[in-house]
Parts: structure tokens; sequence; C-alpha cells
């Protein structure tokens, strides 16, 4: 929903919104170049965070954090457990992309995606709270 209230937005506002998130898409890249997943962790939260805030809904927001706080701590718990999250940096591109351009944004499936891998790593090795 943040998402597609971004791409709503005028082009100007757009525009420096999704240079902002591009900039922390391509620290993302970065790191998985270098095989660094802390810091991959740490831009793709940092990522989600900027998307939710920017989106200028207040409410939306709020709910976001304790769900990002929890989805942060599966990540970093996580991440020798996974493969690695090459996918995650593409389909950030095309949301980025989406905002940009002013157009819907199947950010949905992105999220879905990444909780199809994460619960079922976490009932795997017995993990009840996050």
């Amino acid at each position: 929903m943040a998402a597609e209230l971004l791409a709503a937005l005028p082009e100007s506002e757009r525009r420096i919104k999704a240079d902002a998130l591009d900039a922390l898409n391509a620290t993302m890249g970065l790191a998985l170049q270098e095989n660094d997943l802390v810091a991959w962790a740490k831009a793709d939260d940092e990522f989600h965070r900027l998307l939710v805030v920017s989106c200028g809904n207040g409410r939306i927001a709020r709910i976001a954090e304790t769900i990002m706080d929890q989805s942060h701590r599966a990540r970093m718990l996580s991440l020798k457990w996974r493969p690695i999250p090459t996918k995650s940096v593409e389909e950030h591109q095309q949301i980025v992309d989406s905002i940009r351009k002013g157009l819907k944004i199947q950010a949905r499936d992105h999220r879905a995606r990444s909780r199809d891998l994460l619960l079922p790593l976490l009932e795997r090795f017995g993990v009840k709270q996050l």
C-alpha cells in the first residue's frame, strides 16, 4: 500500500523518494556482490522503512513499524539459512521504477515471496517468537 501511495504522488515528489530508495537498493546490490549479508540486511531494512515512512500515511507507518521490527529480526536470524537474496534487489528495482513512473505496483508479491521463504525456515529451526 505504501508503494502505491508513493506512486500516486506528484512527479517531483516521486522522483526524490525514488532516488533515495534507489540509493538503498544500490547499497543492497553492492553488499551482495561483496557477500556481506549483514550490510544487505541493514540496507533492506532501511529500504522498507523509508518506503513506508515516505508514503505520507502515518497510520500505515505505525502499523508497519511493528511488523518491520519482527521482519528484521527474522531476516537477521535467517541470513545464513536462506539462499542469497539476489531476487530482492531485482524486485526492489521494479518497485522503485514503478514509483518513479507513477505506475501501479505489485509490491505485495515481493512481501508474500519473502514471507513464504522465511516462515518455513523459522519453523524448521523451531523459532516460535521473534
